[in-house]
């Protein structure tokens, strides 16, 4: 669940993303444009739009109005977590780190989070301290 300009956004299992607006609920799924209705994380994008994970077909842009704007880098992605990290959504999948090549204790990134001493990347087989992702 995230909170993006005035809505809120929730990541569903079975129905895809859902939007709340002013107390009415809208769904963003497989049959509305999206590449699966089984979106595992939402975070929040530019303009009031998310980020949606799905769980086997990559990363998807969403706008204001739950339009595709963009695919995420790999369609073929299975997508565990969304983290906005210094102006660039960072897609962490069962295969690393979408488009960024770093050595990790297991490919499986199912946390991320940026600190003063770095940026943390938690795996199923421990963590690790990067000085920076590129990509």
């Amino acid at each position: 669940m995230t909170v993006s300009g005035p809505n809120l956004w929730l990541a569903s299992e079975d129905v895809g993303v859902i939007r709340m607006r002013r107390g009415k609920f809208a769904i963003f799924d497989r049959a509305s444009g999206l590449p699966s209705s089984w979106v595992i994380d939402v975070a929040p994008a530019a303009g009031g739009g998310v980020w949606a994970a799905t769980l086997r077909n990559g990363s998807v842009h969403l706008d204001a109005k739950g339009t595709v704007n963009e695919l995420g880098s790999d369609p073929h992605a299975w997508g565990l977590r969304l983290y906005q990290d210094r102006g660039r959504m960072l897609f962490g999948t069962q295969q690393g780190i979408e488009g960024a090549p770093v050595k990790l204790p297991d490919p499986h990134v199912h946390a991320i989070l940026r600190t003063r001493d770095g940026l943390w990347i938690g795996t199923e087989s421990g963590l690790v301290l990067l000085d920076d992702v590129s990509g």
